[in-house]
């Protein structure tokens, strides 16, 4: 998808991130009705929020480690191929 300008001389990928976001805070009220969270329902979170400007990598584990510019955290980062695990693991958590 190509670099756009929206209404307002915001990034067109910033607007449908943002529509990506509403359409997750709706999902996440339903969750809360369930009282339940799988880590499809992880995975479906992640798609909303970033289908708009990620495209068919929204809602899939990463394949690539990732480095958060200007972060003190990194070293906490999960390597790609933990993150299936490491999410098996807080879903875990979530429903102990």
């Amino acid at each position: 998808m190509g670099i756009g300008i929206t209404i307002g001389g915001k990034a067109l990928r910033d607007h449908l991130d943002a529509i990506g976001h509403a359409r997750a805070f709706d999902f996440m009220w339903e969750l809360a009705q369930r009282l339940e969270i799988t880590e499809s329902d992880i995975k479906k979170l992640h798609k909303f929020c970033f289908q708009p400007s990620e495209g068919e990598m929204a809602g899939h584990y990463r394949k690539v480690n990732v480095v958060i510019t200007g972060s003190q955290y990194n070293d906490r980062l999960s390597a790609c191929e933990s993150v299936p695990d490491d999410m098996r693991k807080l879903v875990g958590a979530l429903q102990a």
